[in-house]
């Protein structure tokens, strides 16, 4: 067909479908991204993904930037999709799913963040499973959280520092394990199952387990957030608990109903609470004198109370480190933040 009659040559028209077809591929990424920022489902992007081959990847690329393997046939089937593995950033599963098929994680080379979920392992089973999964991830990680860990261990600590070296972010919880939603007996059981309480039983002393976290995370020169989901509490405060909770329950308020932790119990707060806290920030101050580079330390506490870096539901205590003529300082808000009185 000849367009000459409209006063253009072939070359022109050839070129204005060029231009017409030459869509930014950082404009068609930014709409791909629009549509899944208020709902991360494949069901805001269908249409879209259908309607061209380069459309197609451009919105798979975009979707499994974050990948949850929800399960060990849905993580099997994700990793038969071609080019998965160099698109996801963030996964996030638990570890009975991905050691069922672990292989493909070596594959996943560009991942940034991991977060898995071990409240199906057991104090037997942990160990071998976080060596299986820790060892198949890449090197690069700058966050990675393990949480519903049985135990947390300084040996633990030396194996995730010895190969992640460029996190920023370490997240490693224990206390979420105990049971609160059924009975006194299932609340005492599940702490039989969980190191949720390290010392006097693992660590005899704070200085013993501060020393001990310290040397072990020491190669991470780039960490700026850690968090570990322990009591700091001696493990008998909970046990007590447990031993003097039918004196005190018909002191508690009544929209808490049994069982409930020490954090509830009047008799702990007033015996226990102000040492606790102090023993935060004390922990907090010498990990961060130890490890230059943190800004953040947050543990569990049974104690929280309401204060910007406490969170009483989440039962965790944050610490922010300030360092200043050569010495370090820790308090539970921002140092930016004015505190009252």
């Amino acid at each position: 067909m000849s367009f000459s009659c409209l006063g253009l040559s072939d070359d022109d028209v050839n070129l204005h479908y060029t231009s017409q077809c030459a869509f930014p591929v950082e404009v068609l990424d930014a709409i791909v991204g629009s549509l899944l920022f208020e709902k991360h489902a494949f069901s805001s992007i269908a249409s879209f993904s259908l309607a061209s081959y380069r459309l197609r990847q451009i919105a798979l690329r975009r979707f499994f930037t974050r990948l949850f393997a929800r399960s060990s046939t849905h993580w099997r089937h994700c990793c038969q999709i071609s080019g998965i593995s160099s698109w996801v950033r963030i996964l996030e599963s638990s570890s009975k799913t991905l050691t069922v098929h672990p292989n493909p994680l070596y594959q996943f080379r560009n991942l940034q963040s991991v977060i898995i979920n071990f409240s199906s392992d057991g104090l037997a089973t942990h160990q071998s499973r976080c060596k299986m999964l820790l060892t198949s991830l890449p090197s690069s990680l700058t966050h990675l959280s393990l949480t519903s860990l049985p135990q947390l261990t300084s040996a633990l600590l030396i194996l995730i520092s010895s190969k992640f070296l460029a996190l920023l972010v370490l997240e490693l919880t224990c206390a979420e394990r105990l049971d609160e939603d059924c009975c006194w007996l299932c609340y005492e059981e599940s702490s039989s199952c969980t190191m949720h309480s390290p010392m006097p039983d693992v660590y005899s002393t704070l200085d013993d387990l501060v020393v001990a976290f310290a040397a072990a995370l020491l190669p991470l020169q780039k960490l700026a957030h850690l968090s570990l989901g322990i009591f700091l509490s001696d493990l008998d405060v909970f046990y007590d608990h447990i031993l003097h909770r039918d004196a005190v329950q018909s002191k508690t308020p009544e929209e808490i109903s049994p069982p409930f932790g020490p954090e509830a119990c009047p008799l702990c707060v007033a015996e226990h609470a102000a040492h606790v806290r102090t023993r935060e920030l004390f922990a907090s101050a010498a990990l961060a004198s130890a490890l230059r580079s943190l800004k953040t330390i947050s543990w569990s506490t049974f104690f929280a109370q309401e204060q910007p870096g406490d969170d009483v539901l989440a039962r965790s205590t944050t610490a922010w480190v300030r360092r200043h003529g050569g010495k370090v300082q820790v308090r539970r808000a921002p140092w930016s933040t004015p505190l009252d009185g």
